[in-house]
């Protein structure tokens, strides 16, 4: 490499650093900050928008193909029922923000992508985990025997208090007016009226149970697909497990 390659390379590394440094400006990715925006910007991003983020990142990839090679599996290997395929908002975090969109859905920054495959004698869980505000992932694969499976489970599951984006997009506001001193009467009013909001969430969930204990719980809005794919899982596990 002569000297105007390496001044040409480092000129070209110097300008990435520097895109790289704009892309990140206060720490987040365009991208992170829509998602932000969308739980604590008052309506700066519609639910459409917010929807098509996470849209656009399921499509980066095939899921059911990279839950195969990530388990190890072939296709031909896994074809005694139909695969489960789960795709939701994860309802049941604690610590999660929640917001209900105009259209009723509820959304969270955390999505997830599950599949369930049924072999001759276990069945394989993927399941792939991703969060919009930070874009940190968990991606696991476990194998359940089906004579260690002791129950599958369906229901309906009710969390009476979630932490909504409007107490919180309240409550920063009020911090803020404080430390303005010619507002701090407004922001102390508001402070004080910024009462976390009760909501009820109500989700339908999928457990496995193995050895008495629950190995996988997933929680999903119902729909009649996935419902179907459960079921006829169930049917191989009530088949396979004495045999």
């Amino acid at each position: 490499m002569n000297n105007n390659q390496i001044a040409r390379t480092t000129e070209t590394f110097m300008n990435v650093r520097e895109v790289e440094k704009k892309r990140t400006a206060n720490g987040r990715t365009p991208k992170q900050k829509k998602a932000w925006d969308y739980f604590l910007g008052f309506g700066k991003v519609k639910d459409f928008e917010y929807d098509q983020l996470v849209a656009n990142k399921l499509k980066q990839d095939d899921f059911k193909q990279r839950a195969l090679d990530f388990c190890g599996i072939e296709e031909s290997q896994v074809r005694e029922v139909t695969p489960v395929s789960i795709r939701s908002y994860e309802y049941d975090v604690a610590d999660n923000l929640f917001k209900i969109g105009s259209d009723g859905d509820i959304r969270t920054p955390t999505y997830y992508i599950s599949w369930i495959f049924a072999g001759q004698k276990q069945i394989y869980v993927y399941k792939y985990l991703f969060n919009m505000h930070t874009f940190e992932k968990q991606e696991t694969c476990d194998e359940y025997f089906y004579k260690d499976i002791t129950n599958l489970t369906t229901g309906v599951e009710v969390r009476e208090s979630i932490k909504t984006n409007q107490s919180i997009a309240m409550i920063i506001v009020a911090a803020i007016l404080i430390a303005t001193v010619a507002l701090a009467v407004v922001g102390i009013i508001m402070l004080l009226n910024a009462k976390p909001k009760v909501k009820c969430v109500l989700y339908n969930k999928f457990d496995i149970y193995v050895n008495g204990g629950v190995s996988f719980h997933a929680t999903m809005k119902a729909n009649e697909e996935t419902e179907r794919s459960i079921n006829g899982l169930k049917a191989k596990w009530r088949e396979k497990k004495n045999m």
